[in-house]
């Protein structure tokens, strides 16, 4: 792609040039409405039962359309709080608090929102589309403007005062359709290989369900479980609570966000958000040793089984993973500890090859939330083989699991390098780096 003719500084702060002709324009000069709402009374009835009016909050924002809300409120909400306004369909949407700080989405329907979102209405000399690419491609920088202790904030004035440059709407829009069919080919191929992963995940998963149900020797002599949801086992295994194979169970807690001298330490502090990988050595968030001391966490000194126990994830999946490292939990993780009966690679297997069973069994709706039940959980049976079988389960997985895993990884590292190409395409593109306005779709190569 070739460059512009000439550029001239740009007048933002990360920005160093820009195409001569473009101009850079204040956010708040851009949209004639910008504002937010607020969150009715949580556990108000007459708020949320049978509501109708689409309600946003940051979890909706998908970087990209959103074509319904996960969450309504009611008429009274509405009248009741005069902070809450109805934007319309085309509002772009920016979250200006804690982990989803920076997400964005154009919506196609009517809404309010909570008071984590930014919604910026009515454009003048901009195209919604435009700047919702501009909002991706300077993501990292708006949340170096953040705030705050162990969430990071910006506010409406922030969002207000960002600076974008652009050229004349004829000239947005072009490169609109550019990054629109750019960006849906790199999508298209994403989608394909997270669909390849899928299924590999579930071959995987089939594959340590029956090691973990059924042993690895197929001449085994089975027998009755005494259990509804596996009817038999290998003879010489048992069914056994989990509780009795536990040495402890512990859970953890949250220190105070407001406190700084909690934050930014040594001890790592994990959370659902931490839960990606099998083992974990690291995390996203680190405590003080006086935000252990001074909260409801408690630091995890020996090699455990971490299970996230509250989540709207849990709808889906079950995360599990491995800490090799000391570690604190906030409160919606525990960790298992086991005892002599296992082994603690065994026991991350079998919980990844009953993850289905443990939903099932488990979990249930508390608060909207959906949370693994700490009593069912202690009381499901597991199937138990003596301690030398479980060391060959855990050898077999590794070998048949090996081709797979590698495959799994292979395909990741290309989405993550076409996630990356993507976000360099649209940032060289809104930043005037490139220069599209003669690019035809039908173009050789294109």
């Amino acid at each position: 792609m070739k460059k512009y003719p000439s550029y001239k500084p740009s007048g933002a702060d990360w920005l160093d040039s820009i195409p001569s002709h473009w101009s850079t324009w204040k956010v708040s000069r851009l949209f004639k409405r910008i504002g937010s709402g607020t969150t009715p009374k949580a556990g108000t009835p007459e708020y949320y039962e049978n509501g109708t009016i689409p309600w946003i909050n940051t979890g909706d924002l998908n970087d990209s359309y959103i074509n319904e809300s996960s969450k309504y409120i009611t008429q009274k909400a509405f009248d009741d709080h005069s902070t809450l306004k109805m934007y319309e369909a085309g509002t772009l949407i920016v979250a200006m608090y804690g982990a989803t700080i920076g997400k964005i989405a154009i919506t196609k329907f009517k809404a309010c929102t909570n008071q984590a979102c930014c919604a910026l209405v009515q454009p003048t000399v901009i195209d919604t589309k435009f700047a919702f690419y501009w909002f991706i491609a300077n993501k990292d920088d708006i949340i170096n403007l953040s705030y705050g202790g162990g969430q990071p904030n910006i506010s409406q004035d922030i969002v207000r005062n960002l600076k974008i440059p652009i050229g004349d709407l004829s000239e947005q829009q072009n490169i609109v359709c550019f990054l629109d069919y750019k960006t849906g080919q790199i999508d298209s191929f994403i989608a394909n290989r997270q669909k390849q992963i899928k299924l590999l995940k579930e071959q995987k998963a089939s594959i340590i369900y029956k090691a973990v149900t059924k042993g690895i020797n197929p001449d085994a002599k089975l027998k009755p479980s005494g259990i509804d949801w596996i009817e038999e086992i290998p003879d010489g295994w048992k069914m056994v609570k989990m509780k009795y194979c536990l040495k402890s169970m512990v859970g953890g807690g949250t220190p105070s966000k407001e406190n700084p001298r909690y934050w930014n330490g040594d001890i790592p502090w994990i959370s659902p958000k931490d839960m990606k990988t099998d083992l974990i050595e690291k995390a996203e968030d680190y405590i003080t040793v006086k935000g252990l001391e001074e909260s409801s966490t408690i630091l995890i000194k020996e090699p455990s089984i971490l299970i996230v126990v509250r989540s709207g994830i849990l709808k889906h999946t079950l995360p599990i993973a491995v800490n090799r490292v000391q570690v604190t939990l906030n409160q919606d993780l525990k960790a298992l500890i086991p005892n002599k009966r296992f082994s603690i690679n065994y026991l991350f297997e079998l919980f990844r090859g009953l993850s289905n069973v443990i939903l099932f069994n488990c979990s249930k709706v508390v608060a909207t939330v959906d949370s693994i039940e700490t009593d069912d959980l202690l009381n499901l049976h597991l199937p138990v083989p003596p301690i030398e079988e479980q060391i060959d389960i855990i050898d077999y997985i590794k070998t048949e699991t090996s081709i797979i895993n590698n495959l799994i990884h292979k395909y990741q590292k290309q989405i993550d390098l076409m996630q990356e190409y993507k976000t360099s395409l649209i940032s060289k593109t809104v930043t005037g780096k490139i220069d599209v306005r003669e690019w035809q779709p039908n173009r050789r190569g294109d």
